[in-house]
């Protein structure tokens, strides 16, 4: 991985926790969301993905599957 590139990461889980980490990595450098997986459709984090243009999912494993975040 290159120092002048983020670091990619995915958030399982969209409840307070997760749209914490959100609402943290989506407002600062060095780090960039690549998608976030909540079984509840109606979770916070995944409305706050939506309205940030990050993928969402109520399947982690198919985001975990895709490539480009940085396990």
């Amino acid at each position: 991985m290159n120092a002048d590139q983020p670091i990619k990461v995915l958030i399982l889980g969209a409840g307070k926790g997760g749209t914490a980490l959100l609402e943290l990595f989506t407002s600062g450098t060095g780090v960039e969301v690549t998608g976030i997986a909540d079984s509840n459709l109606e979770a916070p984090g995944l409305r706050l993905a939506h309205r940030l243009n990050i993928p969402t999912s109520t399947d982690a494993a198919s985001l975990i599957s895709q490539d480009g975040a940085n396990l």
